[in-house]
């Protein structure tokens, strides 16, 4: 009988999850109710869908590991085929979802990982809007509010 082996998921993959775990938790913690965990849409995933009050939150979540003397950023990590993804997945969950009705609100939180715990949790709401997201020459975040919870 063959054995086969069962194929680990890559590093940064696994790394990912996490980040998405801890972030799930934090939100959670911060009252929000979460319906959604990588929410496969065809324009792109969404990593977390929650509610907060009568708003849906879209979150999008960034891991990286900590560096020795080098601060990580994780909100640089987004590209901007990446944003202009997760805009039109936003619209597709609006419609999907019959959310045209109900306000969205979209988040960003960083997840900087040390060696087995997070060192670095951050949320920012209301990360983007649909104008200045999309602007390619602009700075594309607009950091309205900051909740850090470790570091």
């Amino acid at each position: 009988m063959p054995v086969t082996l069962k194929k680990r998921k890559a590093e940064h993959l696994r790394l990912g999850e996490l980040g998405e775990k801890i972030a799930a938790r934090f939100l959670s913690s911060q009252g929000m109710e979460i319906y959604f965990r990588n929410l496969k849409l065809e324009a792109a995933q969404i990593d977390i869908v929650a509610r907060d009050g009568e708003a849906f939150v879209i979150v999008e979540v960034k891991t990286l590991r900590a560096r020795k003397d080098v601060e990580v950023r994780p909100e640089l990590q987004l590209h901007q085929a990446q944003k202009d993804r997760l805009l039109d997945a936003v619209s597709e969950f609006r419609r999907k979802y019959h959310a045209e009705d109900f306000p969205i609100r979209c988040d960003f939180v960083e997840v900087v990982m040390g060696r087995f715990v997070p060192v670095k949790v951050i949320r920012h709401e209301n990360w983007f809007s649909h104008k200045s997201f999309r602007k390619r020459n602009s700075v594309p975040f607009s950091l309205k509010t900051q909740k850090r919870i470790i570091g």
